[in-house]
């Protein structure tokens, strides 16, 4: 950790045995780049350093620097090399200058995430440097961790005054929302003239802010603070709005894929400053429901589409305090107490179905509230064995990126092995290869089974090709399709696309299996991720469940020996020709097979989790 006005240092070795020169650069979050080295008006062939010998430079922590997490990019070639020209301009890969390409390439190996080389240079070398940098107010005590308070001021006719204290040492921007009719969260604050820039609070003092809306007595009231200026609004989507949001936040501390990776979430129920009332015992407790979204406190009647219904919420006492305890059905829910978070998947019968959350607290009163969710056709479900669906993604031939030689054949040779083992029908198994990889027909393919896909199906898709991670936004991976641009971002296929539209599969099992460099990265799409592996059930073929599987984590992977598998395919593939005892073929089993035998084969470990679900697919023989 750095602190505001320090200074550090940078020393680089050169251990060879020729002179490499080099350049630095400060990745900034607004996806620009800042030059650190070559320095204005020096030559690039200044900054060289020759065997045996090392150079040392000093740098000072400004504003200039971000709080958060910070990288450098320390890049050594063996000619001179000068970057100056990327300076301040946008680093998505759909900028056009080539020294831009050196980012995401990789030099000199054949793996399932490298490009071709496009400068003339005999070896080139990246090294990151990432540090976090706090304010100079941070360095008072980094042992404490505070948060900042949430009230509120006087009452007005149009308005709302609320106060935040800021009791952390480094100062903080927020966000306050407030909770609709519906039950979804809009921003109320900053809006109008007000940027997200004048939105904050210096560290250790507090602010009283003027909101243009007048909330109600009990009426939800959030605030989301971060430790740089942002609008909550423009990371939403039709794929995510503000309560799925916000679940993520209080969950991961983060948004994944932006510069906002230290962040907080404040709630109070809104009670103004000047209000005298007299409660009732046990009025002080709050149950607030973030999904589902709901409109009322009591006899709520929903719909599901799914067996599988997620439940996320907040339960605290007056004061932001946390509860004792919450029981959902009489059962008692995983509670943060520190996030006031209680969450829990609940497996859904046929017709209507009760669903009774109770919170207690220290004193013993109690607050409940009462769900009624009938799962939708559900009166029309016909018991029995479905139909098994494979998608298989395979490209060896690309248009831009470097030829690989056996992901083609790696679903090929799976796919056959369904049809011929296994109860897939032929005309249930379908295969993308090579120009029919294209973007559209993946996503395309991908959302077939929105539709086709019944409740009684299994869907297994299998993606084996070109995979890269985004360097300008940290947790963001890429699937590449047959006719992607290295430099054109908006060419591959993003995580989000397919497992936003893989959990939407309404079928009764699905497993997604990534065979790609940085698959591992995938899951960072799928916000609390769940077990590794499966808990054996009596019934876990008839309850509902979504997998992802990949052959490495956020590393390349290898792609195997000409005319052979890769080692993560092969694995799986004899795995599943070779053995014949049932109880070896549940998913579970097979993910923790791969986990032990891929990394004694090769230097990547495969990756399984279940997303979704209680239950477990299991691969039966014809």
């Amino acid at each position: 950790i750095i602190n505001e006005n320090n200074t550090f240092k940078i020393k680089i070795t050169n251990t060879g045995t020729v002179p490499v020169f080099f350049n630095i650069l400060d990745m900034l979050g607004d996806k620009t780049c800042k030059v650190i080295v070559p320095y204005d008006g020096e030559s690039p062939e200044d900054f060289r350093i020759i065997p045996g010998s090392y150079i040392e430079f000093d740098e000072v922590v400004t504003d200039e620097y971000s709080f958060g997490i910070e990288r450098l990019k320390i890049f050594t070639s063996l000619h001179p090399l000068d970057l100056r020209s990327v300076a301040n301009r946008s680093l998505t890969r759909s900028t056009s200058n080539t020294g831009l390409s050196l980012l995401d390439n990789d030099y000199g190996r054949s793996t399932r995430g490298s490009t071709a080389t496009r400068l003339n240079y005999e070896e080139i070398n990246i090294v990151n440097v990432d540090m976090e940098i706090r304010s100079a107010g941070y360095a008072k005590d980094r042992s404490v961790k505070k948060e900042p308070e949430l009230g509120f001021g006087s009452l007005a006719s149009k308005s709302t005054n609320i106060r935040l204290r800021n009791t952390t040492q480094e100062t903080i921007y927020f966000n306050v929302l407030a909770q609709q009719p519906d039950g979804s969260f809009s921003v109320v604050y900053p809006s109008g003239n007000v940027h997200p820039y004048d939105c904050y609070v210096k560290f250790d003092s507090a602010g009283e802010f003027n909101l243009p809306k007048v909330f109600a007595e009990n009426e939800q009231v959030m605030a989301v603070y971060s430790d740089r200026p942002f609008h909550l609004a423009d990371h939403t989507n039709a794929e995510k709005d503000l309560n799925q949001l916000l679940l993520g936040i209080m969950r991961e501390g983060r948004i994944p894929g932006t510069p906002l990776n230290k962040m907080g979430v404040l709630h109070q129920l809104y009670r103004p400053a000047t209000l005298a009332t007299t409660e009732r015992a046990g009025s002080n407790l709050a149950i607030k429901l973030l999904t589902p979204k709901v409109a009322n406190e009591r006899a709520l009647n929903l719909k599901a589409k799914t067996r599988t219904f997620e439940l996320a919420g907040m339960a605290y006492t007056e004061g932001y305090l946390p509860v004792k305890t919450i029981k959902i059905n009489g059962d008692v829910a995983s509670y943060d107490p520190n996030l006031k978070l209680f969450e829990r998947s609940l497996e859904l019968q046929s017709g209507k179905n009760r669903v009774v959350i109770e919170a207690t607290d220290e004193k013993g009163f109690s607050l409940t509230q009462i769900l009624e969710v009938e799962l939708e056709g559900s009166n029309t479900l016909v018991k029995g064995e479905g139909k098994n669906y494979f998608l298989g993604i395979g490209i060896n031939k690309y248009k831009l990126w470097p030829e690989l030689f056996n992901a083609e054949d790696d679903v090929i040779r799976f796919a056959n092995l369904l049809k011929s083992k296994y109860n897939f029908a032929p005309g249930d198994v379908t295969l993308l290869l090579d120009t029919a990889a294209n973007r559209k027909n993946i996503i395309k393919n991908i959302r077939y089974y929105l539709s086709k896909a019944g409740p009684n199906d299994n869907v297994i898709i299998y993606l084996s090709g070109h995979g890269n991670e985004d360097q300008l936004a940290a947790g963001d991976y890429y699937f590449i399709p047959q006719e992607s641009d290295p430099d054109d971002v908006a060419t591959a296929v993003k995580s989000t696309d397919i497992v936003d539209n893989f959990k939407r599969i309404k079928a009764m099992h699905c497993v997604l299996i990534v065979d790609a460099c940085y698959s591992g990265m995938i899951t960072n799409s799928v916000y609390g991720v769940g077990s590794t592996i499966a808990t054996q059930k009596n019934n876990e073929v008839e309850l509902p469940s979504k997998w992802i599987i990949t052959s490495g984590r956020a590393t390349k992977v290898l792609d195997g020996e000409k005319g052979k598998n890769s080692p993560f395919a092969a694995s799986l593939i004899n795995y599943l020709q070779d053995n014949t005892d049932p109880s070896q073929l549940r998913i579970g089993r097979i993910i923790s097979y791969l986990e032990d035998v891929v990394p004694k084969i090769s230097n990547q470990k495969p990756l399984g989790k279940k997303i979704e679900g209680e239950g477990e697919l299991i691969f039966k023989k014809k």
